[in-house]
């Protein structure tokens, strides 16, 4: 049985009020979680799932930069 590495990244959001944790999931699978001053909300996907948030951040990105 092998140990999962740790891949617990924590991103400050704006005002330091805000923070976004991504990480693994059980053994196939992401974890996101958002908190903010008065609650949080999480919620666990798919890798098929995550890469869609990934492209979808993409697509914003480069329609933000292009703006620019």
């Amino acid at each position: 049985m092998s140990e999962k590495e740790d891949l617990n990244f924590s991103i400050l959001l704006h005002d330091g009020e805000r923070r976004m944790f991504v990480d693994q999931y059980e053994d196939s699978g992401v974890w996101l979680s958002l908190s903010v001053r008065g609650g949080s909300a999480y919620c666990s996907m798919t890798i098929e799932q995550a890469e869609k948030v990934v492209d979808a951040l993409q697509r914003v990105i480069e329609a933000q930069k292009a703006a620019a």
